[in-house]
């Protein structure tokens, strides 16, 4: 089942991550999106320019038509998928089938998007 949600981004980043959070990356760059093996962190528009709309479902749903700007492999040990905001509390989450999981994401703009979509499986 996919989720959407409406999220106010007061740091301009979301993390995608099992549901007891993730490691973040050894070393944090400028890039719009970095991860770990643990976690994915996803810069987006900012609280100043309004809201961000997150979706989350498995991919066969959620797929856009050009090619995702992030695709790897993150642990899931709980088998429950999470994107949260700084403070580690789940925006939308959604139950996954195994304990890595497959995540694409894709973002309607190069810098600050205001949609963030994240597939799953």
């Amino acid at each position: 089942m996919t989720q959407k949600a409406r999220y106010l981004a007061e740091n301009p980043v979301v993390f995608i991550s099992d549901i007891n959070g993730g490691r973040l990356p050894d070393r944090l760059t400028d890039e719009m999106v970095q991860h770990s093996t643990t976690c994915v962190i996803v810069r987006c528009m900012g609280a100043i320019d309004g809201e961000v709309e997150l979706t989350l479902g498995a991919t066969r749903d959620v797929e856009p038509r050009e090619a995702p700007e992030f695709d790897g492999i993150i642990d899931t040990p709980n088998r429950r998928l999470m994107i949260s905001g700084p403070t580690s509390e789940p925006i939308v989450q959604a139950d996954v089938v195994d304990t890595k999981t497959r995540i694409r994401v894709w973002r309607n703009h190069p810098v600050w998007p205001d949609k963030v979509v994240v597939g799953w499986g």
